[in-house]
């Protein structure tokens, strides 16, 4: 499908009919970045945006799905520890804290580097809401990937914690005990009935 295509319908699905010189604009970006990418692009804008994005919140969305070009990125965005210079910083979020969770999940906040300040105002702000990040450095790893190993390592943690709950339940170990119990009882019975009735004899 051409670029002109994908343009047409990305306008399009949000009612707009766009001037030249605007629609030349998107043009090129789209130009820049590609047939396949241009494409992922129009998808997220139809199902995902609210509004038709400005030229500053394309790139953040660009961007933010890792589809432009490596040397595209570095000429817009410096390297960032925080985001990778996707602008989307992650936080993870506990199933013992926030029950709307089954597990250790995460949401996205905008960075304070150059590409989260150009995300849409509507992404909350990690350094507004949270001091500092939620974890120590890892070497030579770039802070998502330290959320995702720790994501990991938690959910590990909480599944184990899960299974053994359902050990300790009612029904798990005190079903056991209640039948070693009910046994002793039974003997103890059948002792004393054999025991009546020999002294009866």
């Amino acid at each position: 499908m051409s670029l002109e295509n994908t343009l047409d319908r990305m306008f399009a699905v949000h009612n707009r009919k766009p001037m030249n010189l605007q629609y030349d604009e998107y043009m090129n970006i789209f130009k820049i970045i590609g047939d396949e990418a241009a494409e992922k692009v129009f998808v997220h804008v139809r199902d995902e945006e609210d509004r038709f994005p400005t030229i500053k919140q394309l790139w953040a969305i660009i961007h933010s799905l890792g589809v432009y070009k490596n040397e595209v990125r570095q000429v817009v965005y410096e390297d960032c520890y925080y985001c990778c210079s996707t602008g989307y910083i992650p936080y993870l979020i506990s199933p013992k804290r926030d029950k709307s969770v089954v597990s250790y999940n995460t949401q996205v906040y905008a960075c304070k580097c150059r590409a989260g300040i150009d995300l849409p105002k509507y992404v909350p702000r990690y350094f507004e809401k949270f001091n500092q990040v939620q974890f120590e450095p890892i070497k030579d790893y770039p802070y998502p990937i330290v959320v995702s190993i720790n994501q990991k390592k938690y959910n590990e943690q909480y599944r184990m914690e899960a299974k053994n709950d359902s050990i300790k339940r009612p029904g798990g170990a005190s079903t056991q005990t209640m039948g070693a119990n009910e046994l002793r009882e039974g003997i103890k019975k059948v002792t004393e009935h054999y025991a009546v009735s020999e002294n009866g004899a």
